[in-house]
């Protein structure tokens, strides 16, 4: 799935009464800091609807930070059991 399309998916989601939840699946993403600004983003949007997002991380090894960082806008952040390294941490340097 491209990431205009999740982006859309998820802009229906935000739109759809019918949910309650919306469970976020998330692997290893090959993007960068401002396209996880926007996931983080639309996640917000999410919870401000009503739809009490809940992220699953699947990621295997460390410095999965960017995953992390956009799973943490959810409600909810569950971890695979198996395969999670860890987050070594955000930090930043001026």
């Amino acid at each position: 799935m491209s990431f205009a399309s999740l982006l859309s998916e998820m802009k229906k989601a935000e739109r759809d009464d019918r949910l309650s939840r919306v469970v976020l699946r998330i692997r290893t993403l090959d993007i960068g800091w401002g396209q996880a600004q926007e996931l983080r983003d639309a996640i917000r949007r999410l919870r401000e609807a009503g739809r009490r997002p809940i992220a699953y991380l699947e990621v295997a090894g460390f410095g999965a930070n960017i995953e992390y960082y956009v799973a943490s806008a959810a409600d909810e952040v569950q971890i695979a059991p198996a395969g999670f390294g860890g987050v070594v941490g955000l930090a930043g340097e001026y």
